[in-house]
């Protein structure tokens, strides 16, 4: 099925450029303090309704694969929810959040903030060589 596997990676760069070019339209158009509370919002929606019932699907369907790449969604998302917590806090007093390093991991879509490479993703267990810092 490589025809239909080269067909869903265009699909996917192309869903890239389409949140790319929304979130660049839409950016003008409201405040960094709301577009951040927006994130923060669909993050806990994901979290809290999304893939909950979709791990719920897998369950029935008894599908281990899709179950574990689900979960491992689900526990990037809470980190996500965090991190735009910390910047919604710091742009409501007035300032921005500080310049850090952030590291995604390429199997899972895991991200962290720290100043050090990860050996290993906390979530996958991917080795390093999967895990990129975001320029």
């Amino acid at each position: 099925l490589n025809g239909t596997a080269k067909l869903l990676r265009a699909a996917a760069e192309s869903e890239f450029y389409h949140a790319r070019n929304h979130f660049n339209n839409l950016n003008y158009l409201n405040t960094v303090l709301n577009n951040l509370k927006d994130c923060q919002r669909s993050e806990g929606r994901e979290i809290r309704k999304k893939y909950p019932g979709y791990l719920s699907f897998t369950e029935k369907k008894r599908h281990g694969l899709a179950k574990y790449t689900f979960f491992e969604a689900l526990e990037a998302e809470r980190v996500h929810e965090e991190l735009f917590e910390e910047a919604v806090t710091a742009v409501k007093s007035g300032k921005d959040i500080e310049m850090a390093q952030y590291y995604t991991c390429s199997s899972c879509g895991f991200s962290v903030k720290g100043t050090e490479l990860p050996a290993n993703c906390p979530i996958c267990g991917a080795p390093i060589d999967k895990i990129f810092e975001v320029k």
